[in-house]
């Protein structure tokens, strides 16, 4: 104390006589004091007086008719509490408010009990057990199906898949094939009793296969080279396969691959060689062929020298090209019987082509209409023009003598005929009236 006076440090008021409080070796008189240094209640938010007890919790302070329960208001001196969110509680309030139920019996934890969490829910110790064979499960290993728990050996004996080969338990890794599990060790080639876990393997009938004894047993073969097929570079056509190399024209021998072929007597041919062995020759057309007469052999004939000498030499010294029918690749048509380019198929009179086109046969050669009219036709009786369509409803016939439907008329007095009844003079077509006063 460095005052000689003994006064108060704040007030400078003398302390003779007076109640003081010592604050860092300096005297301060109560009211300064209180001023000064006194602690609000957390509760009240007054000063809390030198001669008030003054009980502090983490940094706060209550007066300690102030220091109670927050939730039932019970005071809390010389009592044990815990906080929950800065609220103060009484052990009852924080159990019945703040601690956790267990998930089996459903009454409270308390606190300092020790307690099992999983998934999120909690146990007492003692409720945290096997749902088959009622054993406390505590920190041993556990299965969960079903939000029940059970002992490992409990359950691989209700609900462990079995081995669809030796009908154990699967506890360890195993393997799912055609929704039926196996172990690893149990899952083997059909055939050669091969392991098949991580190889690759292929399903026949439901039944796995290495795929050595696959090939063996169910690879298709080639139908040219009867080795099996592997790998994609292979042709199929009508249900069979080939190899690529394999699948060759029967003629020229050259792979045929993806390109267009024909098919002769189960016989496979590239169209080049198709068309000149098998393709139908156009009835009109022709091609020039050097040397080769219609059967395609070599012809020959007499020739005489200026001496009067007869030589016999090849036609093809002579005329050196004769004439072919051309194969018909695309576009034909028949004709009697007959095969026909498209283009080749036209009129017998004005060589207009035909294919598409109506048309009229005369002595077995097409004609378009307005030829055969012109050449072929009937004429009308009374304007002598052909009729364009001798086999349509519009014209009249009687006596081997034809006539348009408009030409039909009474001679004398020209009124239609048509669907009525007339008579005859002579070549002379009349009405009744007509005929009647004739007669």
């Amino acid at each position: 104390m460095t005052n000689n006076k003994f006064e108060c440090k704040h007030c400078m008021e003398l302390l003779f006589g007076k109640k003081f409080i010592l604050q860092d070796a300096e005297a301060y008189c109560i009211p300064c004091y209180e001023q000064l240094f006194s602690n609000n209640c957390e509760e009240c938010k007054r000063p809390i007086a030198c001669d008030s007890k003054d009980l502090a919790y983490k940094d706060r302070h209550w007066h300690e008719d102030c220091f109670k329960c927050g939730k039932c208001n019970r005071s809390l001196v010389e009592k044990p509490f815990a906080a929950k969110d800065e609220i103060l509680l009484c052990t009852d309030c924080y159990s019945n408010t703040c601690s956790s139920k267990c998930f089996q019996c459903k009454k409270i934890i308390m606190p300092g009990c020790r307690k099992l969490e999983l998934e999120g829910n909690e146990w007492h110790e003692t409720c945290f057990i096997c749902q088959s064979c009622e054993k406390p499960l505590g920190t041993e290993p556990l299965v969960t199906k079903e939000n029940k728990r059970y002992c490992v050996p409990c359950f691989e004996r209700k609900f462990a898949p079995r081995c669809k080969s030796c009908k154990k338990p699967i506890t360890a890794e195993g393997i799912t094939y055609h929704e039926q599990p196996w172990h690893k060790e149990c899952f083997l080639c059909t055939n050669c009793n091969k392991q098949l876990f991580g190889e690759r393997f292929i399903s026949k009938e439901e039944q796995p296969y290495c795929q050595d004894c696959y090939h063996q047993l169910y690879t298709e073969k080639c139908e040219a080279c009867t080795k099996p097929i592997l790998g994609s570079r292979s042709l199929k056509f009508e249900g069979k396969k080939w190899h690529e190399n394999c699948f060759v024209c029967q003629s020229c021998q050259n792979p045929i691959g993806t390109k267009p072929l024909a098919i002769k007597e189960s016989k496979h041919y590239c169209v080049p060689c198709f068309e000149r062995k098998f393709a139908p020759r156009c009835n009109s057309c022709k091609k020039q062929e050097r040397g080769t007469n219609k059967t395609g052999t070599s012809s020959s004939c007499v020739y005489r020298t200026r001496d009067r000498q007869s030589v016999i030499r090849p036609r093809s010294l002579l005329n050196p090209w004769s004439r072919k029918r051309m194969p018909i690749t695309t576009g034909g048509l028949i004709y009697r019987e007959r095969p026909w380019h498209r283009e080749c198929f036209l009129c017998n009179g004005c060589k207009k082509q035909l294919f598409g086109e109506k048309f009229v046969c005369k002595d077995e050669r097409p004609y378009c209409r307005d030829c055969y009219t012109d050449l072929f036709a009937d004429k009308c009786d009374s304007c002598n023009k052909p009729i364009a369509d001798p086999e349509g409803p519009s014209y009249i016939s009687f006596q081997e003598r034809q006539w348009h439907s408009d030409c039909f008329k009474c001679r004398k007095c020209n009124v239609s005929l048509v669907d009525k009844p007339f008579m005859t003079q002579q070549k002379e077509i009349l009405c009744r009236v007509c005929g009647s006063k004739r007669v």
